[in-house]
């Protein structure tokens, strides 16, 4: 078992910044949504999600399944276990 797994929930705290789900990530999803329609290549709901969030952001998608989330254009996605 990893050092720390077993430690009480509350001793590890990370600030996350939440990003508002707006106009530019709901005209990305549009766009991208259109985009994987016309390639025959969907991709699941929450990862379309969480995809066009990080393109309307500027940000990346760090992953290990990187699947999905290579169809969508102009994605940068990263495998930080490679």
């Amino acid at each position: 078992m990893p050092e720390g797994y077993d430690a009480p929930v509350g001793t590890h705290s990370v600030v996350i910044d939440i990003a508002p789900f707006d106009a530019p990530a709901e005209a990305a999803y549009a766009e991208q949504r259109a985009l994987l329609e016309a390639a025959s290549a969907p991709i699941g709901g929450n990862d379309m999600l969480i995809a066009v969030q990080a393109l309307a952001t500027d940000r990346a998608v760090v992953t290990v399944i990187e699947r999905d989330f290579t169809k969508v254009v102009g994605l940068k996605v990263e495998n930080r276990l490679r």
